[in-house]
């Protein structure tokens, strides 16, 4: 059978006889309790207790015995905290007062007595809900009915205590504070100063508002402040829903900003309200009841959501400091939340810029790469003068920042003198470092500034002019030391070879750059007709190797013509007249003191490889070779380039191609010296790669494993 909690069950049975003990004889005594705060208070071990509101007391005793009160530790600490007052009403007088003092509260609620008890087959008569509530008839309750009676109220949502903030603004410095006088150094004087309210500190001159936790930070007169009321509350578990209130159908919920209650709601009256989104208020929902596990309502707990906002049009609003929070007044008494507070800059004078220049590039450092010589860094200087760049507020750190094109300048802040706004801040040779580890052929370098307004009409995206340096011959990744023993990736050329080698010698071969007969002269031009073995060479730059004339991944560098170029050293070759067959020789040595007989070779690029039987190199078409110094040899016995594209067939014939050890050319590509091995070639091996006019193509890296 179901209960419809009310007033007390002031029934209960002597035999069969049901008894009322509020009448005559019977009558007995209660147990007040009064809320002394301004704050609903529940009493956490006495859950069948309704919460108490500010002022108002309850007596309890309508609700639990005298021995179950007792053990109430929590009661106890909230008499001795002053927050609660016990006042006993006893129909026998004995030695405590009417009001409990708080030193007697340990004796006061000792189990010296039992109250009324039914002597036959009930149970506690003190079963209740909350007062005010009725009962259509008395039940007979068992004892564990009477303990299954606390599950039976869901809790209620909790005050509203907090809100939180929505807008975001910025954190930025202020040019104002409470000794803002007419013609003080900032125009606009009527700027309120950052005094702050609540947990909200001041905010003098020059020191950070920052935006964060309560504090909105900066903005513009046009933005709107908006936020979640009671943002900090959980779900509860089936009670009540994420940022829910209580006390929802009772008292005014009321919106204060600086100081003046700018929008108020009857909350005992009215449903659901949304303002809208042009004026100061709220949008809340319907008030509902709490609920039960089993999702049934308690009606007698109400809660609502909702949301706040401060319109950028209140009229309450005024320049720099605003604040506001949101009070829930029942019966006079208020529940306030936090404070939010944030500062209007309506200064948006755009940022100017003026005599801003970018000149006296000093470029240095000197590597060569067959036969162009490059600078590998310099600097450049920077000015600019900029006004209205701080304006009422400002960035502190940084706010002066760079756009930059191969480049660096770090970020400048503004000149800081203590209680004076400067409106004019001039940058004079401000370093532009060009950037490590870049290549720039035949290109250019460029700045602009750009300064990090807290407010401005185009939020800082106002940058000055862009000033170049334009024509800059320079590569800081060539080396000629790193390349490894068995990697080619075409940054130096340490381990290339002069086009008329000795194929005969094998002293001198080792591990690292430069060794073997022949060593390459990187400064040495490949169309110098004087230099033997260099004219007839293949080009490598900007990190490949193609024809001299083939510049085509090089955007300002025309058919491999390097000279007219402005920011280079003089005296740059001239490549766009090269014809004919060029080679590219290159050495791989073994670290292993293993003998080698086969080897994979992965080459990266554009270009197709074909035997010199099926034809010379034309066109796309290469040829590329093999040699193993005094090894590879013709029947004979004469030492030759082995063919790396024909099949081997024995060791007297001219290809090199060994499917077996690798059959994709050029990706995986299997080769072998048959029954000789580099025990007898100085542990090297050398490819020989040559190309026609005609290649449009490139080769990126080759890699060669000794298998």
């Amino acid at each position: 059978m179901g209960i419809s909690l009310g007033v007390i069950i002031s029934q209960w049975y002597k035999g069969d006889q049901r008894v009322d003990v509020r009448k005559g004889e019977n009558a007995r005594e209660s147990w007040w309790v009064k809320n002394l705060t301004n704050k609903t208070i529940t009493i956490g071990d006495l859950t069948l207790l309704p919460a108490i509101k500010p002022g108002k007391s309850v007596d309890l005793l309508h609700h639990y015995t005298r021995e179950k009160i007792s053990h109430s530790i929590v009661l106890t600490a909230l008499v001795k905290s002053g927050k609660l007052r016990l006042n006993k009403k006893k129909l026998v007088p004995n030695d405590l007062p009417s009001i409990i003092a708080v030193a007697d509260i340990d004796e006061a609620i000792t189990p010296a007595e039992e109250n009324e008890r039914g002597a036959g087959t009930g149970v506690h008569n003190e079963l209740t809900g909350l007062q005010g509530g009725t009962i259509d008839e008395y039940y007979h309750l068992t004892a564990s009915q009477h303990d299954t009676i606390p599950s039976l109220f869901p809790p209620a949502a909790p005050d509203l205590d907090d809100i939180g903030v929505a807008t975001s603004g910025v954190t930025g410095d202020l040019s104002f504070d409470d000794s803002n006088l007419p013609g003080s150094t900032i125009a606009e004087a009527t700027y309120v100063a950052v005094t702050g309210i609540g947990t909200l500190v001041a905010v003098a001159f020059d020191a950070s508002f920052a935006d964060s936790g309560d504090r909105v930070g900066i903005i513009n007169a046009s933005t709107d402040i908006t936020g979640i009321l009671n943002d900090d509350v959980a779900a509860h578990a089936f009670s009540y829903p994420v940022n829910a209130f209580g006390d929802a159908d009772q008292g005014e919920l009321i919106l204060e900003v600086n100081g003046t209650e700018v929008r108020t709601i009857d909350l005992s009256v009215v449903g659901a309200v949304n303002d809208g989104s042009a004026t100061s208020g709220f949008n809340i929902s319907v008030a509902a009841p709490c609920e039960f596990s089993n999702g049934d309502p308690f009606a007698a707990f109400q809660y609502r959501k909702g949301t706040y906002r401060v319109d950028s049009g209140d009229t309450n609003l005024g320049y720099g400091w605003n604040y506001a929070r949101v009070i829930h007044r029942i019966s006079g008494v208020d529940t306030t939340t936090n404070y939010i507070d944030w500062v209007v800059d309506n200064n948006i004078v755009d940022t100017v810029y003026s005599a801003d220049v970018f000149d006296n590039l000093t470029i240095s450092g000197s590597a060569y790469l067959s036969g162009v010589r490059y600078y590998t860094d310099g600097d450049a200087d920077y000015d600019i003068t900029i006004d209205h760049g701080q304006r009422n507020t400002y960035i502190a750190s940084g706010a002066i920042q760079f756009t930059e094109t191969n480049g660096s300048v770090p970020n400048v802040s503004f000149t800081a003198t203590a209680g004076v706004e400067t409106r004019t801040e001039t940058l004079t040779d401000q370093t532009f470092t060009v950037s490590s580890g870049i290549r720039l052929l035949n290109e250019d370098i460029t700045c602009r500034t750009t300064v990090n307004r807290t407010i401005d009409a185009n939020e800082g995206n106002d940058p000055s002019t862009l000033r170049t340096i334009s024509s800059i011959l320079l590569d800081d990744l060539i080396d000629h030391t790193t390349t490894a023993d068995a990697v080619e990736v075409f940054v130096g050329e340490g381990y290339r070879k002069e086009s008329d080698i000795d194929e005969t010698v094998i002293a001198g071969y080792g591990s690292g750059v430069g060794n073997g007969p022949s060593v390459w002269d990187f400064t040495q031009t490949i169309i110098d007709a004087g230099a033997a073995g260099y004219l007839d060479g293949l080009l490598i730059c900007n990190g490949r190797l193609s024809y001299p004339t083939n510049t085509s991944d090089i955007a300002n560098i025309t058919n491999g013509d390097f000279t007219g170029i402005t920011n280079a050293y003089a005296g740059q070759p001239d490549y766009s007249g090269t014809t004919g067959s060029r080679i590219y020789i290159r050495y791989f040595y073994n670290v292993s003191s293993r003998q080698n007989f086969r080897f994979n070779i992965d080459f990266t690029g554009s270009g197709t490889f074909r035997t010199i039987a099926a034809g010379a190199a034309s066109g796309n078409f290469l040829n590329c070779e093999l040699l193993a110094p005094n090894t590879t040899q013709t029947s004979g016995g004469t030492v030759e380039w082995k063919d790396m594209v024909a099949a081997y067939i024995t060791e007297d014939d001219i290809g090199c191609y060994a499917s077996t050890y690798g059959a994709t050319i050029p990706t995986a590509w299997g080769v072998t010296l048959g029954p000789r091995g580099t025990s007898s070639s100085g542990n090297v091996i050398l490819i020989r790669i040559t190309a026609a006019s005609g290649w449009t193509g490139y080769i990126d890296d080759i890699t060669c494993t000794f298998l």
